[in-house]
């Protein structure tokens, strides 16, 4: 055996002439000729190895192969075609290097790699090229991957890239601005996320897609304009950009993609056009400045969590447009003493306003059908709330046990129930619900209260 084969004999698992798995513990390791791939994984958390020796026989490396490693210079040589998805991200390298034959790079393959200060590509390369150190397809057109580590504080994309790819300025701790050309249509996933002093960039007006997680953690960022030509805004797109207080959504905007301003902590107040149709799960999540929301006047969806602990919202108005109001949506919104909705089909899931506990009084809207469990509960304030005739279910605890009047407008066909799905329970006279309808709801609180129509 040769000496330098040593480590990686007594590392390294091999099925055949694939690399499939290394435990930690050289600093460098060589890989025998013969060994074409390296598999998916195989040298993650290698903390200890600072530089790896590839064969000429190697084609590919897999996903996450060399993530979370010490590596301080990477060198792809001749002979691979494949890097995988985030093969090299997380590293110590300073600089890498692609050889000509590398044909496909995978999304992150060398992001967040905080001393990375170049990317170098060989001339002969028919897919990828680098200019100033930044990776670029051969074309121009999408810019792959900023070097994390550079020192620039400012930077412009060229006028000729049309897209910036996943990871691409990922982590990049000290770029604050960047200007984007006219050209640019698509922002893909987590492009900027974790750029933490970025603080200024305007989004052209072509753009197209702004996908997960594109801002996610600029934690510097306080400004930022939508534009209409995006019709939905990518899960966690913004999450917890701290700074940010000035969001400006265009008309054109159909959906706030999930968890979109989640933790955005200095946002103080957004006005949504009348293009939004969904408010996905969590997409206000702990905004916990934000003291006033325009919904617009065709919002369908509210999603769970939507509005979850905004604890300076004061009031909501929710339009009729709006059929279903999901799982906690305004769940501990203690400042929120005013909600009104306008007539239409509605369905209440559980705890949507639960412990909003400056509510006073809430006239429920005709066309409202189910109020879910705990709807109510632990608004500790409330003193005044109408249950229209289109209620048809009432769930557990649905209503806080301080409210000091409820009124329903239809009192005959109730009936309480041990079972969600009961269809036939015991009658609750319809009196009790006319002369003291809150002491009733007390009684009943445990159960499920639910009304048969004249169609039943």
């Amino acid at each position: 055996m040769k000496p330098e084969l040593q480590s990686y004999y007594e590392l390294c698992t091999t099925e055949g002439n694939v690399v499939k798995e290394c435990r930690d513990g050289a600093e460098h390791i060589y890989i025998p000729e013969g060994i074409v791939e390296i598999a998916m994984g195989a040298f993650r958390n290698c903390i200890k190895l600072k530089r790896i020796t590839l064969p000429s026989t190697l084609r590919r490396i897999g996903d996450g192969a060399f993530s979370f490693t010490g590596l301080s210079e990477i060198s792809i040589p001749e002979g691979v075609e494949h890097v995988g998805m985030s093969a090299f991200s997380f590293t110590e390298a300073e600089r890498i290097y692609l050889s000509s034959s590398v044909t496909f790079i995978g999304d992150g393959a060398f992001s967040s790699c905080a001393l990375l200060r170049e990317i170098a590509v060989a001339s002969e390369n028919s897919r990828y090229k680098s200019e100033n150190g930044v990776l670029y397809t051969k074309n121009g057109d999408a810019l792959l991957q900023y070097p994390a580590g550079a020192c620039e504080k400012k930077f412009t994309v060229p006028s000729s890239v049309k897209r910036i790819g996943c990871y691409a300025f990922a982590d990049c701790k000290s770029i604050e601005s960047i200007t984007l050309p006219e050209t640019l249509t698509f922002i893909d996933r987590y492009a900027f996320g974790g750029a933490s002093r970025l603080k200024k960039i305007d989004l052209p007006r072509g753009l197209t897609a702004l996908c997960d997680g594109a801002f996610s953690f600029c934690t510097s960022l306080k400004s930022l304009l939508i534009p209409g030509g995006v019709s939905e805004i990518g899960l966690y797109a913004c999450r917890g950009a701290a700074k940010l207080d000035d969001v400006v959504i265009e008309n054109g905007v159909s959906k706030i993609g999930t968890g979109a301003f989640e933790h955005c902590v200095s946002l103080t107040g957004i006005t949504l056009p009348a293009s939004v149709r969904e408010i996905c799960d969590k997409a206000f999540y702990w905004c916990r400045s934000l003291v006033n929301i325009e919904l617009g006047g065709n919002v369908e969806y509210i999603g769970s969590q939507a509005f979850d602990l905004c604890t300076s919202l004061v009031r909501v108005d929710i339009p009729s447009s709006v059929r279903y109001i999901g799982i906690n949506a305004f769940f501990g919104c203690s400042a929120l003493s005013s909600v009104s909705f306008g007539d239409g089909e509605l369905y209440l899931d559980e705890a949507s306003f639960s412990s909003c506990t400056s509510l006073v009084g809430i006239d429920l809207p005709i066309g409202l059908s189910h109020i879910g469990d705990y709807a109510f509960s632990e608004c500790d304030a409330l003193r005044a709330i109408t249950v229209p005739s289109t209620v048809s279910h009432i769930g557990v605890c649905a209503i806080s046990c301080n409210a000091g009047s409820v009124t329903f407008a239809e009192c005959s066909g109730w009936y309480y129930a041990d079972d969600e799905d009961d269809t036939d329970g015991v009658q609750i006279p319809p009196e009790l619900l006319r002369a003291d309808a809150a002491a009733t709801l007390r009684q009943y609180s445990a159960n499920y209260l639910k009304r048969k129509t004249n169609d039943e």
